[in-house]
């Protein structure tokens, strides 16, 4: 005949199974994750240079978007080409980094919709691309007079 089966007893010795541990799919989400964001970091090494270049050329974009109205053509263009200097620094490996995070709050004013550049922010734009692309400053027109030689030093005998 068949027994009656009789409930569980609160302190009985024998322990109810326990499942512990990261399951299945827990695992399966986070190996993927960890997958996905080392392929995110290889990626991004490898491509730096050109994510950089493509965040100046952004920022390029905006600071001449909120030139002041007294900004000359020439300081437009001076501003063009500090940034494809900076541009080509960065990707040729010289880029000073002290001068880079002296650009910063620079260009951050320009980004500022509360603030207006004026003359002395576009000055000190200039000179900070220049600056962090490694250029020794402006251009001085050749004149076609060469510096003058000075004499060679001679050596002199004690005696």
């Amino acid at each position: 005949m068949n027994e009656p089966i009789s409930p569980r007893q609160p302190f009985e010795s024998q322990a109810a199974e326990v499942r512990g541990g990261c399951g299945k799919a827990a695992l399966i989400g986070c190996g993927s994750v960890f997958l996905l964001l080392l392929v995110a970091g290889i990626v991004f090494m490898v491509k730096a240079k050109e994510i950089t270049a493509w965040g100046f050329g952004m920022m390029e974009t905006q600071v001449m978007a909120r030139l002041p109205a007294e900004a000359s053509d020439e300081d437009a263009r001076r501003i063009r080409q500090g940034f494809e200097e900076l541009t080509r620094a960065v990707q040729e490996d010289r880029v000073d980094p002290l001068a880079l995070e002296q650009l910063q709050p620079v260009i951050l004013r320009f980004a500022d919709p509360n603030k207006s550049p004026d003359s002395s922010d576009i000055e000190r734009l200039i000179e900070l691309l220049e600056s962090a692309a490694g250029v020794t400053g402006r251009e001085e027109p050749a004149t076609g007079l060469s510096e003058p030689s000075l004499p060679e030093p001679t050596p002199q005998t004690s005696g």
